[in-house]
């Protein structure tokens, strides 16, 4: 494959100290010019940076053109918005004659050229660039770092192609932030940093690196060991998103099953459930959940793990909301994965919990009505449950449908028996009425 030619040859004409601020071999990483370049109509930033980074970056689509130098610049319409002609970006422009922004924090020139095995990159790089750890939107230390380490704790339990998965992934999701902690991007709001850092996990599960094991390729075992260890990193909204889109790019991996028969340490749930409204208030004037369907679908979960009395020491759960038009718009459809947690961890070759066992106890407390189920103050009716066997949940083996609002006073016996004999009555005395008549 021909390669794209990223280094700017003609620096070494227009700056006489660019040889120093850029050597060939020794850098340093980090070091930023502002420069003209014949594809563009405008001034953008480059920066120096590794060989191996450039190659990282851009899934080895660009690299340094003379191939002996380990540094390189690398213009930032190509870095961050992958054009290499056209109008220059907002947040690339530089004016010429004024100096570059300066970072306020020097960085160690590692930061610029992550490996992704050293965890502390988001603490002693981003964190330290952006300090956001006392805001709501902590991403570096709360998720990143946490998650990182969570990687290398379960490192053993994968497969050699999971092994390599997790290399790449975690190199991958540090690469996509660099350009964050460098001079002329120190304005990142700490939501930005977050939105951009969540945006990346997709696309790098997906294809980490080149054509390296992607989150398709990986075996059954390796996959459910990556979804828990995520969920067993934080239990935040954040991690909800993460997990839902884990899902979303596991789905559509073509002629790829996640629930084969044969496979036991995790049941696939699908169910419906609609709002209980009060007589003053119409279905149409309100929504299902006042929280957003990421944070509802866990909360509702939770709630029915509570109901349920599942036991968190052997099961492991995650619910997350479907976005489903074709039904009614005053219910939701919502995926329940139900966990053997120490088989699905890889904490044990054989399983601890019966999961068909359970899942069959929740149907049939659903089908009884007999689960009054409330989210925040708000009461939940669970129509319907299927108890899927493939990933799209065309096939099921179970499927379970409440008649009874739960939340409803359930009639007694001798109120049932009270009613049908008067109705029997009734009719007895419409009969002889006719009959005199």
């Amino acid at each position: 494959m021909l390669l794209t030619p990223v280094v700017i040859l003609y620096l070494f004409s227009l700056f006489d100290k660019t040889s120093a601020d850029c050597n060939a071999y020794n850098g340093p990483a980090g070091n930023t010019e502002c420069v003209k370049l014949s594809r563009y109509n405008g001034y953008q930033y480059a920066t120096c940076l590794t060989d191996a980074y450039v190659k990282q970056k851009s899934n080895n689509v660009h690299q340094c053109q003379d191939q002996s130098r380990t540094y390189c610049y690398y213009q930032c319409m190509i870095e961050i918005h992958k054009l290499e002609t056209g109008s220059i970006a907002d947040d690339c422009s530089c004016d010429p004659n004024q100096p570059v922004p300066s970072p306020g924090t020097t960085l160690p020139t590692s930061c610029y050229s992550p490996n992704g095995q050293d965890c502390t990159w988001y603490r002693n790089c981003l964190e330290k660039r952006h300090p956001c750890e006392t805001t709501s939107n902590d991403y570096a230390l709360k998720y990143a770092e946490n998650f990182c380490n969570l990687y290398g704790q379960s490192y053993s339990k994968f497969s050699s192609t999971g092994k390599q998965w997790v290399n790449d992934v975690r190199k991958c999701l540090q690469v996509s932030l660099v350009y964050l902690v460098r001079s002329k991007y120190a304005t990142y709001s700490c939501s930005q940093i977050k939105q951009v850092a969540f945006s990346s996990h997709a696309p790098c599960y997906l294809k980490p690196w080149q054509s390296n094991p992607g989150i398709c390729d990986l075996p059954l075992a390796d996959y459910w060991t990556v979804f828990w260890t995520i969920k067993g990193s934080l239990i935040t909204s954040d991690i909800g998103s993460t997990l839902s889109q884990i899902m979303d790019v596991a789905v559509g991996c073509r002629k790829k099953e996640w629930f084969p028969p044969s496979f036991t340490a995790v049941l696939q749930l699908r169910i419906e459930v609609k709002r209980v409204f009060g007589i003053s208030k119409r279905s149409a004037d309100l929504q299902l959940a006042d929280e957003p369907s990421t944070i509802f679908a866990a909360q509702m979960t939770d709630s029915i793990s509570t109901l349920m009395k599942w036991d968190a020491k052997t099961l492991d759960w995650f619910g997350y909301a479907l976005n489903d038009t074709s039904i009614d718009p005053d219910k939701q459809l919502v995926v329940i994965l139900l966990a053997d947690k120490l088989l699905a961890q890889k904490k044990t070759n054989t399983s601890s919990v019966n999961l068909t066992t359970q899942s069959m106890k929740f149907g049939r407390a659903v089908a009884d009505g007999s689960l009054p189920l409330t989210v925040n103050g708000t009461k939940l009716w669970i129509t319907d449950l299927q108890l899927c066997t493939n990933t799209n949940c065309n096939t099921t083996t179970a499927t379970f449908v409440s008649s009874e609002n739960p939340h409803e006073p359930k009639r007694s016996c001798s109120e049932y028996c009270f009613y049908s004999l008067y109705l029997i009555m009734l009719c007895y005395v419409i009969a002889l009425k006719t009959d005199q008549h």
